[in-house]
């Protein structure tokens, strides 16, 4: 037996067995001759818990239907892949208004400051157009 593998001793109460033969890879093994496939391609009808009670039974929740649309059936799966969707563009967008606003912010600033003195001096004119001092023409 090669120096690098030995055998493991486990504790009783937790393995049960006193000891656990292994088995060394061949010396010119490939790293892929290691892994045992796995056909995990299929998913199962049932769900059990951890105690072995059936927590879920029947198709997956994403293809079930959500709704019809002029005959047009949409399952839950393609409903909550919409919803996703839209949200990211939403804030896609949100992120773009904010980066142009902060680029152009000196610009707004001056507008605003232009806007405030023209709404300053029409209600001045306003302002003195209807004083009750004034005579009627």
């Amino acid at each position: 037996m090669d120096a690098t593998w030995t055998d493991i001793d486990r504790l009783e109460a937790l393995g049960g067995d006193a000891s656990v033969p292994t088995e060394a890879p061949e010396e010119d093994a490939e790293d892929i001759d290691l892994v045992v496939p796995v056909d995990d391609s299929a998913l199962p009808d049932t769900k059990k818990d951890f105690d072995g009670n059936v927590v879920s039974q029947g198709e997956r929740w994403g293809d079930e239907e959500a709704f019809t649309l002029g005959g047009t059936t949409v399952t839950k799966e393609q409903a909550a892949t919409a919803s996703g969707v839209v949200v990211a563009l939403i804030i896609v967008i949100v992120v773009m208004c904010c980066f142009f606003t902060y680029i152009e912010r000196k610009k707004i600033a001056a507008e605003g400051r232009r806007l405030s003195t023209a709404v300053r001096r029409a209600s001045t004119k306003l302002r003195r157009g209807s004083s009750a001092t004034e005579k009627p023409e």
